[in-house]
């Protein structure tokens, strides 16, 4: 909604009145009631009345989340295309400036908190400038060598606060304003220059604050920059004149000096909201050109042989990616022929000067190289799992698709040797491709099922049927484990790589430069990454991967009980940069107590908890359709799954939804290409990321059949039931909880009268209905 500028403006629904990452154009009091505040990672911020919103977007010239005025709600709104706008029409309007002094005191407040902490981070940056420059000059003296000059900036503390002309006028109005009789007599005692004061003193603040950014910067200038007087160059300079002796101790100062500004600039975003648009490829040349120094060959060629020789034995950090498709092709023992012809391939893929050419004989050659590279990747994976003592480049072939080191950049090279080994972490179980594949050969994992929903038993029996195998000859096929990891590669390696990496026209399966830009490390997913992603949602949706399941243990006297058993998915990473995710199967085999299995590329661009909501709504989707069965879509056997497609398939003779509710679903229904689960999965997205902020987006029928089927947790229901349009579902759920709840807790005392040891299993079950 535009807003009236200069002029109050009502609510009488909840209402956006500001989308992220639209330009500024204006801010707004909030004269009676609130408004809300729905940040990028879902979390919401309410503003009271005597409050500014989006004061703070203005030092990024852009509405950081998305605003709603809520019901009641009055509001007015103020130009504000920057600071100065905002200044240039309080002082042309005095009326409204009169009107609302006493609300430009919060303004004088929240910026007097943004000078503080700006101030305390370039104090920071100042004293690490100081202390970097003070080992440097400790490397030149350990090597004798003469420091350059560095010119340090003038002293941080010119920015100190109470040294500023105007702060003592600032804090007399601070004081005042927290005492709002005394800030009301200072006005009266002399309006026009009450007025006049306030508005210099927002100005001189926003001044000097703008002044601090630029110090802010010219600091950074100093750590980093193509100036030959920046600290990364003086420092990696020195590797020219080291010893090997002493050219650790300057990798060192380097090392520490890439980490702080990339926590300098982590911490000020942070802290601040700026943006201090660090050129890390600068960074990362200085680190380079200080490693090849270290790296120059010696004297004499023996004894470059024996150095090298000897690094490669004694650091395993060391990886020499020359020559890495010839490593990878003899390691998988291919013909010569077949490496000539991959190589060809790859030169010919280097030299295209459109490589998404979608002609007939782009297509042929990106389908030829694709069989070449799935190919190797069969070949290296089954010498690898019999090998003792495995290659570091075929392990990062099988993790990343490292396929040729002319396909990256040095940089990107030295990131893929970094990368450590996924940790163990709770509640979903992540593979690397190398270490699935493994289980699927030891027959610690079934296979995976095809395109077409097939598993690999079906797919034996298939071939029995085709091919007229004998019962030992299907047994044999059933635990052979070569077959059983081919199966694997060839219908869910090969056929996913696509669909994770997005680009289904113009895809090539190895790790390629010039599918991304940017550093490879800030598309690196790690165990504990999507573990976040699926606890944020879980922590809204609590039932998501829970199923009911009939539980028997005769041995404790426990016969034939109803319990829910939650399963988490495991998470397979394969070895592909992209952008999607997929959730390939709800279940491993054809029990509902198996666990279903997400997929992953290993470098992901997107935001990875909005892509697993998505993944999560489908996995939803289909475990109740596995559940449900043939059911799955009647009505009079209710489910998610059932109702939805009831919903979908007769709005429009749906009395609960308006005309215009019915526009926005055939909308919905077009977007999604007619398919139910699609709408549901969007629904589900909403729900999740918006419904369970209170922020209003579904309509009546959806939020009722999601707050059945995928409820939130107590606390949140409790805090949304306070609103109408959540009460009424709310309500229903709650009582069918405490029913269940009821009848659980019955169960256990029945059982503990009959003498049975009740187990986690059943206790499990109670708290899931105490939810």
């Amino acid at each position: 909604m535009n807003l009236i500028i200069g002029r109050e403006n009502s609510f009488n629904s909840d209402t956006l009145i500001y989308e992220a990452g639209d330009n500024i154009e204006s801010i707004a009091y909030i004269i009676n009631g609130s408004a809300k505040l729905i940040t990028d990672s879902g979390e919401a911020v309410i503003y009271k009345e005597g409050e500014f919103i989006a004061f703070k977007d203005l030092f990024g010239g852009f509405y950081l989340g998305e605003y709603y005025a809520m019901a009641g709600c009055r509001l007015m709104a103020f130009p504000a295309d920057d600071v100065n706008s905002f200044i240039d029409f309080l002082k042309n309007n005095p009326e409204i400036h009169k009107k609302y002094y006493y609300g430009l005191c919060s303004v004088m407040d929240f910026l007097y908190r943004q000078y503080d902490t700006l101030y305390t981070e370039i104090t920071n940056v100042y004293n690490l400038l100081n202390t970097i420059y003070t080992q440097y000059t400790q490397c030149c003296n350990d090597i004798q060598a003469a420091p350059a000059s560095f010119l340090m900036p003038h002293e941080s503390s010119l920015y100190k606060f109470d040294t500023q002309s105007f702060a003592a006028n600032y804090k007399i109005f601070l004081n005042c304003y927290k005492s709002g009789n005394k800030l009301s007599m200072l006005y009266e005692k002399n309006p026009e220059g009450f007025i006049k004061q306030q508005i210099n003193l927002i100005q001189s603040i926003y001044t000097t604050y703008e002044d601090m950014i630029f110090f802010l910067k010219t600091e950074i200038s100093l750590f980093s920059s193509n100036s030959q007087d920046c600290l990364f160059y003086l420092v990696s300079s020195l590797m020219e004149h080291v010893t090997p002796e002493y050219s650790k101790n300057v990798m060192r100062l380097l090392n520490n000096m890439k980490n702080v500004i990339v926590q300098i600039d982590k911490k000020v975003t942070e802290s601040t909201g700026l943006q201090l648009d660090i050129d890390y490829n600068r960074v990362n040349f200085y680190f380079m050109m200080a490693s090849n120094a270290a790296l120059k060959e010696p004297s004499s060629p023996a004894a470059s042989q024996y150095e090298q020789t000897a690094k490669s034995v004694s650091d395993n950090s060391y990886v020499d990616f020359s020559g890495t498709l010839l490593t990878l092709c003899n390691y998988a023992k291919l013909e010569k022929e077949d490496y000539l012809h991959f190589n060809s391939l790859i030169e010919f893929y280097i030299e295209m000067p459109d490589k998404a050419s979608r002609d007939d004989d782009a297509r042929a050659f990106r389908r030829d190289l694709s069989n070449m590279y799935f190919l190797l990747y069969e070949k290296v994976f089954f010498n690898y799992v019999e090998d003792k003592a495995p290659n570091k480049i075929v392990e990062l072939f099988l993790d990343y698709g490292l396929l040729d080191e002319r396909l990256l950049t040095d940089d990107q090279l030295e990131i893929l040797t970094s990368i450590k080994p996924l940790n163990n972490v709770t509640p979903c179980r992540v593979y690397r491709m190398r270490d699935w594949l493994t289980a699927i050969y030891t027959g610690k994992k079934m296979p995976s099922k095809n395109e077409f929903d097939k598993d690999y038993t079906e797919y034996v029996r298939d071939r029995k049927r085709e091919e007229h195998l004998s019962p030992a000859e299907e047994t044999k096929l059933l635990n052979d484990n070569v077959q059983r990891v081919k199966y694997e590669i060839k219908n869910m390696l090969k056929y996913n790589c696509r669909i994770l990496n997005g680009n289904m026209l113009a895809f090539t399966p190895m790790l390629s430069m010039y599918d991304f830009e940017g550093d490879l490390n800030n598309f690196l997913l790690t165990s504990e990454q999507l573990n976040d992603a699926v606890n944020n949602c879980i922590s809204i949706d609590y039932s998501a991967f829970y199923r009911e399941q009939m539980y028997s243990m005769p041995e404790k006297k426990i016969n034939k009980e109803v319990i829910q058993l939650q399963v988490f998915p495991d998470i397979i990473l394969f070895p592909v940069y992209g952008v999607n995710g997929v959730m390939w199967q709800d279940l491993s085999g054809k029990r509902s107590n198996t666990s279903g299995r997400f997929f992953f590329p290993a470098f992901f661009r997107g935001n990875i908890n909005d892509t697993m909501i998505t993944t999560i709504g489908r996995f939803r989707w289909e475990l109740c359709k596995s559940i449900m069965g043939t059911a799955w879509n009647n009505v009079s056997v209710p489910s998610i799954t059932a109702e939805y497609s009831d919903y979908v398939q007769f709005y429009r003779k749906n009395r609960e939804l308006s005309s215009d509710k019915k526009e926005a679903l055939k909308n919905q229904l077009s977007r999604c290409r007619n398919n139910t689960r699609e709408v549901f999965i969007m629904d589900y997205f909403i729900w999740i990321k918006y419904e369970s902020t209170g922020a209003v987006r579904l309509n009546k029928v959806a939020r009722q059949m999601l707050s059945t089927y995928c409820p939130f947790p107590k606390k949140m229901r409790a805090k949304l039931a306070t609103q109408p349009l959540y009460e009424e579902a709310i309500k229903r759920f709650n009582i069918n909880q405490q029913k269940k709840s009821h009848e659980i807790a019955m169960r256990i005392h029945a059982l503990e009268r009959s003498g049975a040891e009740i187990t986690k299993e059943l206790y499990d079950t109670q708290e899931f209905y105490s939810m």
